[in-house]
């Protein structure tokens, strides 16, 4: 029911057909009608048939907006679309509550959470929905339960990982009010070695700690040991959902956007390629050090806040196949940890990176060096005095592996220095071997008396001659 008697209230009543002059800016996400602050303590909207032809353009968006009601009657919302939440109507706030009657969302969409509509509460009454889509909340993405959706239809709407029609966030255990969202949880963290892409290090798994944070039983909290001057991924789970396929057609990406505007400032909304998986890009800083705080992410859901536990430690040691660097910040000196990039290498640690020599790596990067076909090292050191050309019989140096030591750099069936050996009691390579000339050794099959031809023939010839000899008698 609308309040009676009442002048503070807006009324919105027309047709619109995409004038864009009324398209307020929302960063990139275009809006028709956007609140900030407004006295008003409701806003009646009737009558309104929108066609916003699916161009990145929501009908309403509300930011810090409080102790006031939306009232929606009679009216028709066809391909309003929102980037990233909330493709026709996104509050941002707790307020207000929103009252829909007789009115339809069709084919509105949004690109993660709740196709036609993201607020806190929603009543409904006689609406259709039909045919609108998102990631999670096909229709709706909302936290409180207590929403009412009555005598109201859902027709094929869809949700590519979650709830084609309504998304209820739990909120987090430790929250007395119930009016947080904790959809996001901590999974894995990750270094992310941007220069040495196509190899191993690209984004490699770290050792750390993941366990039930003590005031909640169902957060996790985290704990790592980074590197000055690493970045690292932190992928994120999709908190109560069992999805875990991402692909580049169902991307969630860097979640920046969610984070409280203080804790922005420690990560950063770069986009990784090729990761799919909901994540955070952060490098150490000190205010996340487990010294300092035990509150290592803050996400920011209909403007209520509630931390992930967990906290980093610094590395004062560098790993092996990385160079260390001196980096002043805020006048303090840090020794700063960066792999070797591709073209250098490096065995030992605190030293500088040192360039791979073409004549004898084919390629080479941290610590790991690739030799040359037709060359052998019996260890490694960064000065080339161990690696030596395989003169006598080349091809017996061309293994696959390529960044080994010794009898890993021969060709199978060979051992020894420079690979001229035949395996001949199979120590290494688990057979024996034999020689025969230049050609790839041969296993020495060891034959029963009725199974070998050579044994056979043998005997047979043996059988006549003494035929022979016993007839020359």
């Amino acid at each position: 029911m609308l309040p009676k008697g009442n002048n503070n209230y807006s009324e919105v009543n027309k047709t619109i057909e995409d004038d864009q002059s009324q398209i307020q800016l929302e960063k990139e996400q275009r809006t028709l009608i956007l609140i900030s602050k407004s006295s008003k303590g409701y806003i009646l909207i009737t009558q309104m048939n929108i066609d916003l032809e699916n161009k990145n353009i929501r009908f309403l968006t509300s930011f810090d907006w409080q102790n006031s009601k939306i009232y929606i009657r009679n009216s028709y919302f066809y391909r309003n679309k929102a980037i990233q939440d909330g493709g026709s109507i996104y509050l941002k706030q707790v307020a207000p509550l929103v009252t829909l009657y007789n009115t339809t969302f069709d084919s509105c969409s949004s690109g993660n959470f709740g196709g036609a509509l993201y607020m806190y509460q929603v009543n409904a009454t006689n609406c259709t929905f039909i045919n609108n889509k998102s990631k999670v909340g096909g229709v709706l993405f909302t936290v409180l339960r207590e929403s009412n959706i009555l005598n109201s239809q859902y027709i094929n709407n869809t949700a590519s990982i979650t709830s084609p029609n309504a998304y209820f966030c739990p909120p987090y255990a430790q929250d007395r009010d119930q009016i947080s969202c904790e959809i996001f949880q901590i999974e894995n963290i990750f270094e992310y070695n941007q220069q040495l892409q196509n190899t191993p290090l690209y984004i490699k798994e770290i050792n750390y700690t993941l366990q039930t944070d003590f005031n909640s039983k169902n957060t996790l909290s985290l704990q790592a040991k980074l590197m000055y001057g690493i970045v690292y991924i932190i992928k994120l789970r999709l908190n109560s959902i069992n999805f875990t396929q991402y692909s580049p057609q169902l991307s969630f990406g860097n979640v920046y956007s969610y984070l409280t505007q203080n804790y922005q400032q420690y990560f950063s909304p770069f986009s990784v390629p090729e990761v799919n998986y909901p994540y955070l890009v952060v490098t150490y800083v000190p205010n996340l050090d487990c010294q300092s705080s035990n509150q290592l992410i803050r996400f920011d859901f209909f403007q209520s806040s509630f931390y992930t536990p967990g906290c980093f430690e610094v590395s004062s040691q560098c790993k092996a196949g990385m160079q260390q660097l001196t980096s002043i910040s805020q006048e303090q000196i840090f020794q700063q940890c960066q792999y070797c990039n591709l073209g250098q290498f490096l065995y030992k640690t605190n030293y500088s990176c040192l360039t791979c020599n073409p004549n004898y790596y084919s390629s080479c990067y941290s610590n790991l060096t690739f030799l040359v076909n037709g060359y052998w090292r019996n260890e490694l050191v960064e000065d080339e005095s161990s690696i030596y050309q395989c003169n006598l019989n080349p091809s017996n140096c061309e293994s696959e592996n390529r960044i080994g030591i010794g009898n890993s750099l021969c060709k199978e069936g060979y051992k020894g220095d420079q690979c001229l050996a035949c395996d001949l009691d199979g120590s290494v390579w688990g057979e024996s071997y034999g020689g025969t000339g230049n050609k790839l050794p041969q296993i020495i099959l060891s034959y029963s008396l009725h199974k070998n031809p050579f044994i056979q023939l043998l005997d047979l010839s043996l059988r006549v001659l003494f035929y022979r000899f016993q007839q020359a008698k």
